[in-house]
């Protein structure tokens, strides 16, 4: 039923359960269905190479290290990079710095940035990027630090892991109203995945604006995000 429910606001589904014309496109992609509507959003919203970026970053666990006797140092460490955008933006920052390196040994180590996860970044940016080429979307096009377009088309993979701030500082997602915890404490967030703690802790949190979340979500679920 969740499958569904996904598929249904990434409309690859109309409101029969049939697969639309975007749905169809999104079947030529060997990716998760997410990913899948992210980079055909980005096309539309010219942003593709950060697109790519982002689906590279999040195919990892994690592109940092923390060692147990320098936690302090990799905490100021990561505070370099860091988005007021949210996660997923300073994700990005880091990718940058390391290019912009050439991923060098010595950086990498300085900043504590996991080298090998890094390399599989790079390899399966490669290989999306020959993919977008296949299909016809130009892997070149950016939207340069407009990143209110790239969290925009990211929102459109995301739309099911999307959370509103109540007036007790908690969250609830907006499908299923489940309370969350966030150490962010804006209108509304994006998430990549849920950290399950003694309660469940969103991870890799991005801001976004809820008129977007209003655009993007169905009718059937807009309401909530005026509850």
């Amino acid at each position: 039923t969740r499958a569904l429910e996904q598929l249904y606001l990434l409309k690859a589904l109309d409101n029969k359960g049939i697969i639309t014309d975007l749905g169809r496109r999104m079947a030529e992609f060997p990716l998760e269905p997410a990913f899948a509507r992210v980079l055909l959003m980005s096309k539309e919203l010219a942003c593709t190479r950060e697109a790519i970026s982002i689906i590279s970053l999040l195919s990892v666990d994690s592109i940092f290290f923390t060692p147990q006797d320098k936690r302090d140092q990799a905490t100021e460490s990561k505070k370099k990079f860091a988005s007021p955008l949210g996660d997923l933006i300073t994700l990005l920052n880091v990718l940058h710095g390391y290019q912009d390196q050439n991923g060098n040994t010595q950086w990498c180590r300085q900043n504590f940035i996991n080298k090998r996860n890094m390399k599989i970044v790079m390899d399966v940016q490669n290989q999306l990027i020959h993919l977008c080429d296949r299909i016809g979307i130009s892997n070149t096009v950016s939207c340069g630090i407009d990143y209110d377009r790239l969290i925009r088309c990211l929102l459109s993979g995301f739309i099911r892991n999307t959370a509103i701030l109540q007036p007790n500082n908690t969250y609830k997602t907006i499908i299923g109203n489940q309370a969350m915890m966030c150490n962010k404490k804006v209108e509304a967030v994006m998430y990549t995945e849920l950290v399950l703690t003694s309660r469940p802790y969103m991870k890799y949190v991005t801001l976004v604006q809820t008129n977007w979340l209003q655009e993007m979500m169905s009718s059937s679920y807009s309401s909530n995000l005026e509850s």
